[in-house]
């Protein structure tokens, strides 16, 4: 390692369940650790768990719910410059539709709400961030 590297350590743990033929819950833990940039034997970790709830009434629709945690209280991946570095709670909704084998359509509908106030707005800093967005993907 160079002047100024640092170790970081970092890993994606999921599991993907089906529950019945129109019901699948996908839950997973990310966990990252990393070195303090000074020889100082610190560490700072940070982590994620995630749940994912989708239900598949027809073929070509899909809805899902999700809830996760997203804890870096050292700002090591977020930096914030905050008192509680970036600890948020999100949830979303979403709506997908599959008029195709490759392209879906999806709404999503997703909130955000943090420790400290870390969301720029137009009237300033808040600790709460909502978006409503639209999206397509092809698959080639």
């Amino acid at each position: 390692m160079g002047p100024g590297s640092v170790s970081r350590f970092f890993n994606n743990f999921y599991t993907q369940l089906n529950l019945a033929k129109k019901w699948d819950i996908t839950a997973g833990f990310d966990i990252g650790i990393q070195a303090a940039p000074i020889a100082s034997g610190k560490w700072y970790p940070w982590y994620s768990p995630v749940f994912i709830l989708r239900y598949s009434p027809l073929q070509k629709l899909r809805v899902a719910a999700r809830g996760e945690l997203y804890m870096d209280p050292h700002g090591v991946v977020i930096a914030t410059g905050t008192a509680n570095g970036f600890q948020t709670l999100g949830y979303s909704v979403n709506l997908d539709y599959l008029p195709r084998k490759n392209v879906l359509l999806r709404a999503e509908f997703r909130g955000l709400s943090s420790r400290d106030a870390v969301y720029t707005m137009h009237s300033g800093m808040s600790s709460q961030n909502y978006a409503l967005t639209a999206s397509v993907c092809y698959g080639f």
